[in-house]
């Protein structure tokens, strides 16, 4: 079985002085095991000082490492860069990561690594250059890749290779995908932000209780698709103890978000308070009252008790919608919505960060808040104001349109 070296040490033991070291043995399950090596080095009647052996000791580290470098064993068995990741990688990102990134990793890998990737190519022999080569093979395939899904693919096999160092497994010299380019792809689709009016427009032609109460909390608190699934009734105060608190009128606990049948943190631990308007405190307080006034429980649940199912929601209200002439532009539309309708409002962008629990007011600047075209018109607008408060006070104000500058 192919074997990595994991770093050695010099130990004097007896009368000889003898040299250890750890490699990582692939397992038939995938696994990579642990295995703590012992070599006699030398004998202290010919090197009586550890200083005597070091040079042998260094001579035979750096064949070691060799020999872990080019992925095989001394018997020669080789570790290539596919076996790697279906038996090592992706079991570690089924067990460590969320449900939902371990769908998205393996249909990465199926779908457009794992077909034009070397099938003999060695986890130690993979250098930047092939790194390099994959990412545009990849840019390459048939029916074109979009600059999204090429970032996520470099995204994937970057991790692959951390993992690898992290088990020493890969012992060349920092990340080879690093230096990768990503090619230039399809341009990504356009991302929708529903404005105030679109959403009161929704509001208006939804009659169920139910819906209409799921709708408002997507567009009022930003709360995410797999976060309302995983509300419970435990979640939720109405507000009964914050009526002379000058703090919001309800609030709302995220404390968990489910993906399928899967349930689990949500997105990077974002856990957190929401704050719930008064409309919507009224919506919910009548929802709960239908419902029956339960103390516990999902806030939404399907038809066998499990949470609801908002993708096949999603789907008939975009047929209901149609017939009103309203495009639906799925749940995380309400998300960008509220950033982009809060942001245009002048609430500031680190507040908008709070709001939707980003760990970094970037995300939220650079993929959330939309920009309006008013507020792109109001924009121009100042500038042509400045320029002509500017004009006024230059001395060269009455040079023609067109006129050579010197």
């Amino acid at each position: 079985m192919a074997q990595t070296q994991c770093g050695g040490c010099l130990v004097s033991k007896g009368r000889s002085w003898h040299v250890r070291w750890s490699e990582y043995v692939p397992q038939s399950d995938g696994s990579l095991k642990r295995i703590n090596r012992s070599k006699k080095l030398a004998s202290r009647r010919g090197f009586p000082r550890k200083s005597d052996v070091c040079n042998l000791f260094q001579e035979f580290m750096d064949q070691h490492r060799s020999t872990a470098s080019e992925g095989r064993s001394e018997a020669g068995f080789p570790m290539t860069v596919g076996d790697f990741i279906e038996r090592t990688y992706l079991p570690y990102v089924k067990d460590q990561k969320r449900p939902s990134t371990y769908r998205g990793y393996g249909h990465l890998w199926r779908n457009h690594v794992k077909r034009v990737l070397d099938a003999n190519l060695r986890l130690g022999q993979f250098l930047p250059k092939h790194g390099h080569a994959l990412m545009q093979t990849v840019g390459k395939q048939e029916g074109g890749i979009s600059k999204t899904t090429l970032q996520h693919v470099k995204a994937f096999l970057s991790g692959a290779f951390t993992h690898a160092q992290r088990l020493g497994a890969y012992s060349g010299s920092g990340n080879p995908m690093r230096a990768a380019q990503i090619p230039a792809g399809r341009p990504p689709r356009k991302t929708y932000a529903y404005s105030l009016s679109e959403i009161r427009a929704i509001l208006g032609v939804l009659g169920d209780e139910n819906i209409l109460t799921i709708v408002q909390i997507a567009a009022f608190t930003g709360i995410r698709e797999g976060e309302i699934r995983g509300l419970r009734w435990e979640d939720y105060d109405p507000g009964r103890n914050w009526e002379h608190s000058g703090t919001a009128p309800g609030l709302l606990s995220v404390n968990r978000s489910i993906w399928r049948q899967y349930e689990g943190l949500p997105k990077n631990g974002e856990t957190g308070v929401v704050p719930v308007i008064s409309l919507l405190v009224a919506q919910l307080n009548r929802y709960h009252a239908l419902v029956g006034s339960p103390c516990s429980g999902w806030m939404f649940p399907g038809a066998h008790g499990n949470p609801l199912d908002l993708d096949a929601l999603g789907q008939r209200l975009k047929a209901k919608l149609a017939e009103r002439d309203i495009a639906w532009h799925g749940w995380h539309a309400f998300r960008r919505g509220l950033a982009t309708n809060l942001h245009d409002l002048g609430v500031d962008d680190k507040t908008i960060q709070a709001i939707l629990r980003h760990s970094d007011v970037s995300v939220t600047q650079r993929l959330y808040i939309k920009s309006l075209p008013r507020q792109s018109a109001a924009a121009l607008t100042k500038l042509e104001r400045a320029y002509e408060t500017d004009k006024q006070g230059r001395p060269d104000a009455a040079v023609p349109h067109g006129s050579p500058v010197n």
